[in-house]
C-alpha cells in the first residue's frame, strides 16, 4: 500500500491455532479476546443466564494460572456454584463450564444489557490488552549505524521499513541502467569496429603499430574507451559492488581477428538491439514498480 502512495492498513496480531479474536477498541488499544458464551442451565429462554462456557483463553494467559484465578475468585466472592471441565479440556485446550448464582451473575454483568457477555468476559479475565514492546534496531539514514528505536504500532514499523528500503531500489535501478548503457556502448563499438575492419575503412595494418598510435587512430575514428569490468557486478542484490577498472580500447583490440566477419557484426548488432529494448523497458520502470514486481514474485 505504501509503495502505491497509500496509507498502511491496520495490522493486527495473528496466532496460529488461536480460536479467539483480536479487537481494537475506540482508544486504539488492541485486545486478545477468548471465547465464551452465556446461557441458562435449564434451557429457559425467559430466564437470565446462570452458566458460562469458556472454550478459549486470550493469548498469553496460561491455563493453570487462569484456573487458580477462578478458584481464588470463587473463594473470595462466593459467586460461583459449580465448576466443571469437559473431556477435551487439557493444558493446551480450555473447555470449562462455570455455574453462577443468578443474582451474583447479574451483578457481574451489571444488569442484563447488550454488553452483559462482554462484562462477564472481563470479570473472568477473558480479555487481555496487548502491550507494545516493539524496540527494534533501526537506522533512519542508511549511511548511519542503526540505533535502538521504540515503535508505537506495527504501522510505524512498516513506515520505517518503507523509508529505509526504498532507496535501495533507487540505487539498484541506477546500477542496472548503468550496466545496460555500458553494454550497449560496448556492443555498438564492437559491431562498428568489425564492420570497419571488414570494409577496410579501418586498416588492419594500422593496428599493428605502437599502442599509442593505435589508440590515436581509434579515437580519430570515433571509438570510445570503455572499461570491460564496468558492466559486471559482485553479487546480485542490494549490496552489489560495481567492479571498476581503467577505460581503454582493450575490449576492441583483444577481439579474435578471425571473428572480424560480417556475420559477427550482425550478431553484435542483434545483441545491441536486444539490450536497447531492455534499456527502454527499464527506463520506463520506476523503482516502486521494481519493488512491486519483486513482491509479486
Amino acid at each position: 500500500r505504501m509503495i502505491r502512495g497509500e496509507e498502511p492498513g491496520e495490522l493486527l496480531p495473528w496466532y496460529d491455532g488461536f480460536r479467539g479474536t483480536v479487537e481494537v477498541d475506540e482508544s486504539g488499544d488492541v485486545w486478545s479476546v477468548g471465547r465464551w458464551r452465556l446461557y441458562n442451565s435449564q434451557g429457559r429462554s425467559d430466564a437470565p443466564p446462570d452458566t458460562v462456557e469458556v472454550s478459549e483463553l486470550p493469548v498469553g494467559v496460561w491455563t493453570e494460572r487462569w484456573l487458580s484465578f477462578l478458584e481464588d475468585t470463587a473463594n473470595k466472592t462466593k459467586r460461583m456454584l459449580s465448576f466443571e471441565k469437559f473431556e477435551d479440556h487439557n493444558d493446551l485446550n480450555v473447555h470449562v463450564l462455570i455455574g453462577f448464582i443468578p443474582e451474583q451473575m447479574k451483578r457481574i454483568a451489571k444488569g442484563w444489557t447488550a454488553n452483559a457477555t462482554e462484562a462477564v468476559g472481563k470479570a473472568l479475565g477473558l480479555k487481555k490488552r496487548f502491550r507494545s514492546n516493539m524496540w527494534l534496531y533501526h537506522a533512519e539514514d542508511a549511511d548511519k549505524e542503526p540505533v535502538l528505536t521504540y515503535f508505537e504500532t506495527p504501522q510505524d514499523v512498516v513506515s520505517a521499513f518503507y523509508r529505509a528500503r526504498r532507496p535501495h531500489y533507487e540505487r539498484r535501478r541506477a546500477r542496472r541502467l548503468g550496466k545496460l548503457e555500458h553494454r550497449m556502448a560496448m556492443l555498438e563499438n564492437r559491431a562498428r569496429f568489425v564492420r570497419s575492419c571488414g570494409d577496410r575503412s579501418l586498416d588492419l595494418d594500422q593496428l599493428s603499430r605502437p599502442l599509442l598510435e593505435v589508440e590515436q587512430t581509434l579515437e580519430a575514428a570515433g571509438f570510445q574507451r570503455l572499461d570491460p569490468k564496468a558492466q559486471t557486478t559482485v553479487g546480485d542484490g542490494d549490496d552489489d559492488t560495481n567492479r571498476v577498472g581503467e577505460a581503454s580500447f582493450d575490449y576492441l583490440l583483444n577481439m579474435n581477428f578471425q571473428a572480424l566477419t560480417l556475420e559477427r557484426a550482425e550478431a553484435l548488432e542483434k545483441d545491441r538491439q536486444r539490450a536497447a529494448v531492455e534499456l527502454e523497458q527499464l527506463r520506463a520502470t520506476s523503482a516502486d514498480e521494481m519493488w512491486l514486481r519483486d513482491l509479486s514474485e
